[in-house]
């Protein structure tokens, strides 16, 4: 096209200089059927079906909105530019490690999208010019494949190691390039889904062929971007490398993504070849993808939870304080049973003063063995008036574990009920039974103790299941729990009238029940046990009691919306599911029953005081998964990786710690 354009042949109406075409693109399309079959084509497809076999038919991307159903292609693009320094630091590390910059920058966007998927088998698809033979070189027509390059990104490779992965695996998609895509996706046959393409959805591309510059005579000519509306991938990373260095346009589904999502997309990749550059000994894991001001974001900003508390209080203290302040008012309801908030604070009051005379005080674990009833609360209560932490066991729990339990607390006296005792293993503590020593514990007076407990001494110790190996237990301060009582208390909304206790009390997410509701004045409603396997009984019980709030996990919560029906639990204005990932399908089904009543998705380990970051459930934008949310006051939450993208831990840290 210069030399025509040089010699203005075509202006002026002269032959072109141009020399005849030695084959035609016919001549080429009849070559490639013929050559394309048999052993050539057998060969070619056994490299690609080895090479996918088990790959993942989709890269999960984090969306800003729900894929839809049917691929709409809708797109937007978003340019920018590498700057020279590291456009040139590139360039040296590809020469260093004998790779192209093609392979340097794939590398670069494989390690993004692994940061953002949490996947390490990633499957990208890349174009090729398909030009691969001299004769072809200057024919017009299309020549152009598109190849599937699958990385393996397991094991945190250095960035090195990653380049010789990559740079193996391109080598071997460009000996085998001939197969067209078309081809390949009616043989490997993958599942076909509507909202996505097959086999990739993420593309990559890189245009380095030099461009000469279009001149004709009596005419200025310059290239003119277009921004284009549509996009065939998810996302479609396109780079060019000019005089001036390297620039890049990213291509997206503006159906997925957020404009402001790409940008930081964007300036993150941009982090990941500055660091790939400068740090290409480091594994992959290690490479900076936050920006300083983004890293200020996220460990400082966005942390930024600090909020004055009492800090020098124990628990009992907030629940004598509601005592005096409504002591009429129910406290907590059993079956018949129920028990005012006067007649709670005393008959507490009354066990531990009788456990004290007994021994009880500051660090002196007391175990506390009883079924579901009103004196379990007045035993808990009991013990921490005494000055003791209590450490809860379920009679139905083996008398292995029990005996476990007890002997590695150290617990000094053991509550219980005279009717279990037979049901107990050997007990190596004093024994303490409500109804067996009813007549000592109630000649104790009633008034309230001087609290004996700092906010340092242990309030419980509840143990873990050990799924995993031998319990553990997790000893909780009086701060500790006051804290996320009182953190309770500011961030919910809604006023507890009734609160339904379906954990059990050996549970830590009973503790949040328990406290909460006692500290704010509500009714702590406590099923009997058999009520909790059964979802219709509990739903029952919810309209019986008229229950404001219910904590539980997902999956029971789940069961009870099955079978319940709006007039059923219409007196529910705030549910909290924790303890397992809350599924997004039960956030549209909560709020298609229940649209007055707000869905809370908590999060927090037993060592951190039951909860620590929590998420608002907003019908309007439900995505998946459901967040775990933001940290509450006086927490901070991090995100961090142990071993690689596929290892993730959620880092608590602050006042409960």
């Amino acid at each position: 096209m210069s030399r025509l354009d040089d010699n203005g042949a075509y202006r002026r109406g002269e032959q072109s200089p141009l020399a005849e075409l030695e084959v035609q693109y016919a001549d080429y399309a009849g070559w490639q059927r013929a050559w394309l079959t048999g052993d050539v084509l057998d060969s070619q497809l056994h490299y690609w079906k080895t090479q996918l076999a088990g790959a993942p038919p989709i890269l999960e991307l984090p969306t800003d909105h729900p894929r839809p159903s049917m691929q709409t292609f809708v797109g937007a693009q978003q340019t920018f530019t590498i700057p020279a320094n590291l456009s040139e630091a590139l360039k040296k590390l590809n020469r260093r490690e004998g790779v192209t910059l093609f392979m340097i920058l794939l590398a670069a966007f494989k390690v993004l999208l692994q940061r953002y998927t949490g996947q390490d088998d990633l499957v990208v698809g890349s174009p090729i010019a398909g030009r691969n033979r001299a004769e072809i070189e200057p024919l017009i027509g299309f020549f152009v494949n598109t190849l599937v390059l699958r990385s393996d990104l397991g094991d945190n490779p250095t960035f090195q190691e990653l380049l010789r992965r990559v740079r193996e695996t391109t080598l071997g998609a460009y000996a085998h390039q001939d197969v067209p895509f078309e081809k390949l996706v009616e043989e490997l046959q993958p599942e076909r889904d509507l909202g996505h393409a097959p086999l990739f959805q993420v593309m990559f591309s890189l245009q380095n062929a030099p461009r000469q510059a279009l001149s004709l005579e009596g005419l200025e000519l310059s290239v003119l971007d277009v921004e284009s509306a549509t996009t065939r991938f998810d996302l479609v990373l396109n780079m060019s490398e000019t005089t001036d260095g390297l620039s890049g346009e990213i291509s997206y589904n503006t159906d997925l993504f957020d404009r402001a999502t790409i940008a930081r997309m964007v300036e993150h990749f941009q982090n990941l070849l500055q660091s790939a550059a400068s740090q290409p000994h480091a594994p992959i894991s290690t490479l900076p993808l936050l920006s300083p001001a983004e890293l200020r974001q996220v460990l400082f900003d966005w942390n930024n939870t600090d909020e004055a508390y009492p800090q020098h209080h124990s628990i009992h203290e907030l629940f004598e304080a509601q005592a005096e302040r409504t002591p009429e008012a129910t406290a907590v309801r059993f079956e018949d049973e129920h028990l005012s908030y006067r007649e709670l604070n005393r008959r507490a009051n009354q066990l531990a003063r009788y456990l004290r005379r007994l021994g009880a005080r500051p660090e002196t674990r007391v175990g506390i063995c009883v079924e579901r009833s009103t004196e379990m609360l007045v035993g808990l209560l009991g013990i921490l008036k005494a000055g003791a932490a209590y450490v809860p066991l379920s009679p139905a729990y083996p008398h292995e574990r029990l005996s476990f339990i007890v002997a590695d607390a150290e617990v000094e006296l053991f509550l219980t009920q005279q009717r279990l005792l037979n049901d107990l293993p050997k007990i190596p503590a004093r024994i303490v039974s409500f109804d067996g020593d009813h007549e000592a514990i109630s000649r104790e007076p009633f008034e309230n103790l001087t609290s004996a407990a700092s906010a340092d001494n242990p309030a419980y110790v509840i143990y873990t299941s050990g799924s995993t190996g031998v319990p553990k237990g997790v000893e909780i301060t009086h701060r500790s729990l006051v804290h996320s009582t009182l953190a309770r208390l500011t961030y919910y909304r809604e006023r507890i009238e009734c609160f339904l206790l379906v954990s059990p009390f050996v549970f830590d997410s009973s503790v949040a029940g328990i406290f909460w509701t006692l500290c704010q004045g509500g009714t702590l409603a406590i099923p009997s046990d058999d009520f909790q396997q059964d979802p219709a009984r509990l739903v029952a019980a919810m309209a019986g009691q008229r229950v404001s709030h219910v904590l539980c996990l997902p999956s029971l919560y789940g069961l009870m919306l099955e079978g319940a029906n709006n007039a059923q639990l219409e007196s529910l204005r705030s549910v909290i599911v924790a303890g397992e990932a809350c599924p997004a399908g039960l956030v549209r089904r909560h709020y298609d029953l229940l649209p007055r009543a707000v869905l809370f998705n908590e999060y927090g380990p037993t060592e951190a005081t039951v909860w620590s970051t929590v998420y608002e459930c907003d019908p309007r934008t439900i995505e998946t998964p459901i967040p775990i949310g933001r940290p509450i006051p006086n927490m901070r939450a991090y995100v961090h990786s142990t071993s690689g993208a596929k290892d993730w831990r959620a880092v608590i840290c602050g006042e409960r710690s």
